[in-house]
Formats: C-alpha cells, structure tokens, sequence
C-alpha cells in the first residue's frame, strides 16, 4: 500500500509498505480522506523532532475492512472517524481536563497519509448516517472551533472577532455564531 512519510525538514515521500494487519484487538481501516493539519506543514515545513520515516497525518474518516478476532461491537462496513494520538493521562494539562494539549502525547498508530491504517476501538467513532465520510475528515479542526467557543463561555448577543480565516478559524466562526454570538467579525 502507499503511505506519505515524513523524511527531513521540506520533504516527504510516497513509499510503498507492507498492508498491516490488525491485532486482536484492533481493526483496519481504509483511508476515504485525511485533511492536512497546519501543524502538519509546520512540522514538515520547519522540522520536527519525530525521527525520519514519520507517517502522518491525524484527521481522517475511512471505512473498517478488517476486523481483529477479539473486537466486538464493529464490523466491516462501519464507516468511522479516525483518531491516533493519546495523552500521557499524567501531565498537567492531562490532570486539568487538557489532553489536546499534552506534551507526551503518543500515536497509537500508522498515520493516516495512507491508504489503510490499523486502529486502536478507543480511537475509532462511528460516523452517523447523515454525514458524508468527506465532511467527517473535517472532525478536527471543526471539534477545536466548537470548544473554543464552549471555553469562551459567550453569552447570547456577545461581540466576537475572530483572528485568522483558516479551517479552524472560519469553523470557529460558525461555531460562535451558532452560539448565538451578534456581531461576528
């Protein structure tokens, strides 16, 4: 299968591997879509301290295609979102209710700049019906937009400006506006 792998500062490579096989308690999944992340491109662009032959890429929706022998509850077809990075649990920002801001967070997984990545069931959601595998590739910058607005705690009819016109901060505008936030800039 094809897989993009970090391999030094400005460069990143296709390279042909091995198809992985999930454990007992893993399933495979078949890569739909995967959004490229600006810490993504700051990482490739600047350098980053994982080692050389770093799959990447953390945004992505597929479908499960192989189910390990002890998984229950999933089954081929389920289309999911992927997520393969988990927190210390022991830091500060883990014991503040913080994990997305955990400094020794660690990938569970094969990035998902490929064509199939194994999954852990803790880092697997089900997507519902009415939304497209294509939207669902979207779940994180969308998620950090919806929490910033919740961190804000803004009240109905509040002025918000929002700083930047990325992914995350146009969700982050239509979260806030959402939420009831008058004007919006």
């Amino acid at each position: 299968m094809k897989i993009a792998v970090y391999v030094d500062t400005g460069l990143m490579e296709i390279r042909e591997i091995p198809m992985p096989e999930p454990r007992a308690d893993e399933v495979l999944v078949k890569i739909s879509y995967c959004g490229i992340c600006g810490s993504d491109i700051h990482q490739v662009q600047y350098g980053m301290e994982e080692p050389e032959d770093t799959m990447m890429g953390h945004e992505a929706s597929g479908v499960v295609v192989g189910v390990g022998k002890h998984v229950e509850g999933w089954r081929q077809g389920d289309r999911v979102i992927v997520y393969r990075t988990q927190p210390c649990g022991q830091c500060w920002y883990c014991a503040n209710r913080l994990p997305d801001m955990c400094r020794h967070k660690r990938t569970t997984s094969n990035g998902c700049y490929a064509e199939y990545v194994t999954c852990r069931l803790d880092h697997l959601y089900l997507l519902p019906e009415q939304v497209s595998l294509k939207a669902a590739a979207l779940w994180n910058p969308l998620t950090n937009a919806i929490h910033a607005v919740q961190l804000s705690r803004q009240q109905l009819g509040n002025f918000v400006v929002v700083m930047g016109a990325g992914p995350i901060g146009l969700f982050t505008l239509a979260a806030a506006k959402r939420a009831g936030a008058h004007p919006v800039l």
